[in-house]
């Protein structure tokens, strides 16, 4: 999205502790969209996916492509930031780059590739192919996964980062599990909110500093407390930082209210002094216990300003992503789905758009 419209305002700080668990209050419409699908951007297996999805948001051409390692999630969870310059996000192998990967760099024509993680997370022979292919490359990397998002966070001029009620904004989540942040994708892509990772009980020093050096002044801390405890929140209160929760009762029903937090326009999100308003017309579906298609996904939805809903598994829709579709049945046209049959089943498929046309 910083290829359309970017850059963050700096604010006032305030303190503030919110609980979110219910942020907005919906009826059930009166009228649905009969006639609302899903499209199904699936490959042949995960890496395939992030091509499709590439190739499907990023035509005709992008000069960087971000790639992270599709097989393990912690370092991968900042790197929807790093991508809102405008670029997909690309999976590969530790030691290799998957046919789909190179397939999607020379597709899109791309001439530079940000890797997220160090040489343990994807090794030096996936930049010696991605050079044999003219392809430049640079890496973020820290110590370990909150060092690593610390480098991300802090990729772009902290100018630049966006705003929520007049305040510089990040998102805080959970960095021992990835729905919480993969749900945020659109938020960090589309409105650029860095992504920072924390502990359940503690707020790594990485990310303690990545905070104070980007002049954060509203958290966005997104899960319960099974996910980022009380004590983390408070210790983000006590820097001095508005900090609003939000949360739902397991990953599906957070990230409806992420959905909700997207779409609410007292959120007040902006970019380069303009509001930035999301599309409640469409909504994202990806798999919620297993990461790779919903992070690839995240570019996709931040360039389109909707928002990602989760499934609880591959084969059961789940009954907090089933009301969020009903209840807003009235505005949705249409959606995408992310993977194939193997991540989100036709039966679950059939399930949203049942309830996306109000049944």
């Amino acid at each position: 999205m910083r290829r359309r419209i970017w850059s963050g305002v700096a604010a006032s700080a305030a303190v503030l502790a919110l609980a979110v668990p219910a942020l907005l209050t919906f009826a059930v419409p009166a009228v649905a969209t009969p006639s609302f699908t899903f499209a199904r951007l699936a490959g042949t297996d995960r890496n395939d996916t992030a091509r499709v999805v590439a190739e499907q948001s990023f035509q005709p051409a992008v000069a960087t492509v971000v790639i992270a390692r599709g097989d393990d999630f912690p370092d991968a969870l900042a790197g929807t930031y790093v991508a809102s310059s405008g670029s997909p996000i690309l999976l590969t192998l530790p030691g290799s780059l998957p046919t789909p990967t190179r397939k999607a760099i020379h597709d899109l024509g791309a001439t530079h590739a940000i890797l997220i993680g160090g040489t343990g997370s994807i090794g030096t022979s996936v930049e010696d192919q991605l050079h044999s292919m003219s392809v430049s490359t640079e890496r973020l990397a820290g110590t370990d996964r909150y060092d690593t998002a610390k480098q991300c966070a802090e990729y772009y001029s902290a100018s630049t980062i966006g705003t929520a009620n007049g305040k510089r904004a990040a998102i805080v989540a959970s960095g021992q599990n990835y729905p919480d942040a993969l749900a945020g994708g659109p938020l960090a892509y589309g409105a650029g909110f860095p992504i920072v990772l924390v502990e359940q009980h503690a707020l790594p020093d990485p990310s303690r500093i990545a905070l104070t050096d980007m002049g954060i002044q509203e958290v966005l801390l997104l899960g319960g407390t099974n996910a980022v405890g009380n004590d983390v929140q408070s210790t983000l209160t006590g820097m001095g930082m508005v900090v609003m929760r939000i949360a739902g009762g397991d990953r599906t029903e957070t990230a409806t209210k992420i959905a909700d937090y997207e779409l609410d326009p007292n959120s007040k999100l902006a970019v380069d002094n303009r509001a930035l308003t999301f599309d409640g017309a469409h909504v994202n579906l990806a798999r919620g216990d297993d990461y790779p298609d919903a992070l690839a996904g995240g570019p996709h939805a931040g360039e389109e300003l909707s928002p990602v809903l989760l499934t609880s598994s591959s084969t059961v829709l789940g009954p907090m992503t089933r009301a969020w579709l009903t209840m807003h049945s009235s505005t949705l046209l249409d959606g995408h789905l992310f993977g194939g049959t193997s991540a989100i089943s036709t039966t679950v498929q059939s399930d949203a758009t049942a309830a996306a046309r109000g049944g």
